[in-house]
């Protein structure tokens, strides 16, 4: 078994490490001048990615990997924290229902992280990134603490658990890990399965203590975004489907008229991962996003609907390589909601 592992030394300005988390709508927001950009992390260079076979340790690693085997996690589920993630857009994705699945089975030991209730409630779009404070008592309840190993996976194979990922990630939590094609992986493995009575809102058995704030850039706001396109610094990739991008399919959220942010690139989130929903390997993500006019050394910035799959597109990123990828969280919906223009037809990297 391989499973990619990259240590990081990268060191942010001071100035720039972490701050406060706070609703999108709430909070002030930071219109970059020119100078500003200079600041944010080079992505010229990268670090190698170093490799760990199968039954492999992570007790005396420094990080650990983006993604996790079914045979790994079953080898050491003990030792992780884990997290049922599944969400599904309807109506797309009906008639699954992720509360249902998880109450019939589940991963032993794993508990419901629910990305609509970890939310900002203060928004009036659909799961935004919590408050710090609320993102703490969540991780309190399930039993995290800042030390723990958390892998987190999906009903899908890969879907909502990246967007869990990425909220960890976003809280400073670099102990997170995904279970690489998700449940269906898991069983397909033949590992256990626990299908005794459970409930999405179980908590731990023993609390934790957890705090933490959100680290600088890995959110960012729609005027970060206008500022980015006006200046050209990031490539503004979105994970829509191509219909819904080019404006040939519909959204699924009512009044929201499908289309793209101008100057945006269009990479579907299938692309990046295989017919069985595991991603697709670092030298098949370099393939793809080749093809796209994604250029994965400079500095990108991720969104799609309402920021879910752009978190797939995150990922991927991140085992090519481009740790430093934020994530517009209100996304088209809120871009479009807000009377941004939009244009429709094919994505200038096509």
């Amino acid at each position: 078994m391989r499973s990619s592992l990259l240590i990081t030394s990268l060191v942010l300005p001071l100035a720039s490490i972490v701050r406060p988390c706070a609703s999108l709508r709430a909070r002030s927001l930071f219109v970059p001048s020119s100078s500003s950009f200079s600041a944010l992390p080079s992505l010229s260079k990268h670090i190698p990615t170093l490799r760990i076979r199968g039954g492999a340790s992570l007790a005396s690693m420094s990080a650990v990997p983006t993604l996790v085997t079914p045979e790994w996690l079953r080898d050491n589920l003990s030792s992780c924290k884990v997290l049922d993630c599944s969400w599904y857009l309807l109506p797309q994705m009906a008639p699954r229902d992720a509360h249902k699945e998880f109450e019939a089975k589940r991963i032993p030991s794993s508990l419901f992280f629910d990305i609509d209730v970890i939310s900002d409630k203060t928004s009036d779009l659909p799961h935004m990134m919590p408050l710090a404070t609320d993102f703490s008592s969540h991780c309190e309840r399930l039993g995290i603490s800042r030390t723990s190993h958390v892998v987190v996976y999906d009903g899908k194979g890969q879907f909502s658990s990246a967007r869990a990922w990425k909220m960890f990630k976003a809280f400073g939590h670099d102990k997170v890990s995904i279970l690489d094609g998700g449940f269906p992986a898991w069983e397909a493995a033949g590992a256990p399965v626990d299908s005794s009575s459970a409930s999405v809102t179980d908590s731990a058995g023993a609390k934790s203590q957890y705090q933490c704030e959100m680290v600088a850039g890995s959110v960012v706001s729609m005027a970060e975004v206008e500022a980015m396109l006006a200046a050209k610094t990031h490539q503004i990739v979105d994970a829509r489907p191509r219909p819904r991008f080019e404006g040939a399919a519909p959204e699924p959220r009512p009044g929201i008229e499908s289309g793209h942010i101008e100057g945006s690139l269009c990479l579907p989130w299938t692309d990046v991962l295989t017919p069985a929903g595991a991603f697709k390997s670092e030298g098949e993500l370099r393939e793809v996003l080749s093809a796209n006019k994604v250029d994965a050394s400079k500095p990108c910035a991720v969104t799609c609907g309402s920021g879910v799959s752009a978190c797939i597109i995150a990922v991927a990123l991140d085992i090519v390589g481009n740790k430093q990828v934020p994530l517009f969280d209100g996304a088209y919906c809120e871009w479009k909601t807000a009377g941004k223009q939009t244009v429709k037809g094919p994505a200038s990297n096509l």
